[in-house]
């Protein structure tokens, strides 16, 4: 995984650019695609921030992600021109518990505590300002 560095241009930090994950990139050349885009926009890097749902296991998850940037990484080895850096993270739906999950922080922007959490799309209960 790649640590983020400042090379001088801005970091996307929410993006579905890992290949076949969800509702993004269908294909490793659609993220180079969405990589060169970017790069062409001024992005130094961006965020791979895949949705993780609480009906899948973090573990699960995790593996998952990691195949795919592996498909990735491996597509990008066959690029010549410099692509904006890809980092791992995830979109987190809000859910009850996820305080206690315990690879909470495998889920965060890259190697910091930073984490990209999908608010309810429905009316706040006070337990989800209280968890947040």
């Amino acid at each position: 995984m790649a640590a983020m560095e400042n090379k001088g241009g801005y970091y996307d930090l929410h993006s579905h650019v890992l290949p076949k994950m969800d509702d993004g990139s269908r294909s490793p050349d659609e993220s180079i695609q969405m990589l060169r885009l970017s790069g062409e926009q001024g992005a130094a890097g961006m965020m791979a921030t895949s949705h993780y749902y609480p009906r899948e296991p973090v573990e699960q998850f995790l593996s998952r992600r990691q195949h795919s940037y592996e498909m990735l990484c491996e597509a990008l080895s066959q690029v010549q021109d410099p692509l904006p850096e890809v980092c791992l993270g995830a979109e987190v739906a809000y859910h009850s518990g996820l305080i206690y999950e315990e690879r909470l922080a495998s889920l965060c922007l890259g190697n910091s505590r930073y984490l990209l959490l999908e608010l309810p799309f429905s009316r706040w209960e006070p337990s989800v300002l209280r968890d947040v």
